[in-house]
Parts: C-alpha cells; sequence; structure tokens
C-alpha cells in the first residue's frame, strides 16, 4: 500500500507498521450540522381543512454555513396559492388534476390560536375518534353557522400559534379572487403578531 511499510520480525513474532505521513496524512473533523433555509409548505384544499399536529419548519445555523453572514430563514406557509408563483392557480391544479381556474381558497379563512377540536367533527353515534377513514357529520355541520370555526365544510382555520411554534418566517393566505369569502382574525390582533395574511387582488 502506497505511505505503509510493513517491517517483520519473524523470529520474535514482532510486526510493526510505517507510515509515511506525506503520502498518508489525513485531518480528523468532527461532525457537524449542515445548516439551510427551510423550505416550503403548500397547502390547497378543495372541500375541508383541518391542521392539526406538529408541523417543523425551524431552519438551524450550521458551524459550515456562509450566505452572506446571514442566518438561515424558516419556512414559508401558502394556503391557497404561492405568491412567488407565474401561475396563480398552481396550488389548485394540484388538487384537481391540472384543471383547476382558482386563484386561492374559496372558503372563508379563520386565523385563530389553535385548529378545530377533531374529535368533535365525528357523529355523536361514533365510538372511536377521529381518524383518517372518519366521515365528517355534514347534517350537524350543517346546522352551524358558514362563520363558524368548526364547520370545517365552511370555513378553513389557520392554527397561528401551530405555525409559530413549527418556525415558520413566512406566512402566505389567498382567497379567489373573484369568489373567496375572506379572512377573519377569530381571537384578537395579538394571534397573528409574528404572522401576515393579506387578499390577493
Amino acid at each position: 500500500m502506497a505511505g505503509e511499510f510493513v517491517e517483520s520480525h519473524p523470529r520474535w513474532g514482532v510486526t510493526k507498521d510505517w507510515y509515511n505521513p506525506l503520502q498518508t496524512g489525513g485531518v480528523y473533523e468532527a461532525d457537524f450540522i449542515v445548516g439551510g433555509n427551510a423550505g416550503t409548505l403548500d397547502i390547497y384544499a378543495n372541500e375541508a381543512l383541518v391542521l392539526d399536529g406538529t408541523i417543523t419548519a425551524e431552519a438551524f445555523g450550521g458551524s459550515k454555513q456562509m450566505q452572506g453572514n446571514e442566518l438561515p430563514s424558516g419556512g414559508t406557509f401558502n394556503l391557497g396559492a404561492d405568491p412567488n408563483s407565474t401561475n396563480a392557480g398552481d396550488l389548485a391544479n394540484l388538487t384537481q388534476n391540472g384543471l383547476g381556474f382558482n386563484t386561492g381558497e374559496l372558503s372563508q379563512i379563520i386565523l385563530q390560536n389553535s385548529a378545530p377540536n377533531l374529535d368533535d367533527l365525528v357523529s355523536s353515534s361514533s365510538s372511536s375518534g377521529f381518524s383518517i377513514d372518519t366521515p365528517l357529520d355534514t347534517a350537524a355541520l350543517g346546522a352551524l353557522s358558514a362563520t363558524d370555526p368548526n364547520n370545517v365544510l365552511a370555513t378553513m382555520v389557520v392554527p397561528v400559534d401551530t405555525l409559530n411554534a413549527g418556525g415558520f418566517a413566512n406566512l402566505n393566505v389567498t382567497n379567489d379572487k373573484s369568489n373567496g369569502k375572506g379572512f377573519t382574525l377569530s381571537e384578537g390582533p395579538a394571534t397573528a403578531s409574528t404572522s401576515t395574511a393579506a387578499r390577493s387582488a
């Protein structure tokens, strides 16, 4: 092997390995986090939307990261449309097989601290809680006001506390230009203190 010499002494049962540091030299480097900007979460819902659980969009600044001496930026959350897209209907097309003509969400969008409780959305005759195959109780939801945050067939709730805790740096919420029902800030101006919501015009 280049850079290695083996000195053997069979009589004594001794073997020595010699290395040429100019040919076999290496440097030990401890592990490190590769820092980077967080990504983008794009969401478009045709009928009902409940954001629940944990969403993480934190950015980590690693020791090897150099981006103009700036820390990495947190993630971006887009609901309805991506403002950086050249085609306003890109997100709608994802759910409508390329036939979407909407420029944003059609439902009333409510920004409030937390999402509706999923177990409250199931039929009272259901013995188990909400799961992936649980049908929505359309009769009960239809009896609710069209602006009630629990009426997930008429409204879409953006849980601001969840997004803030997840490390999102940007929040873009877009209603359809022609048929969107608008926005509601449900629990006071402090709810969206680190977020912005603007209806596309």
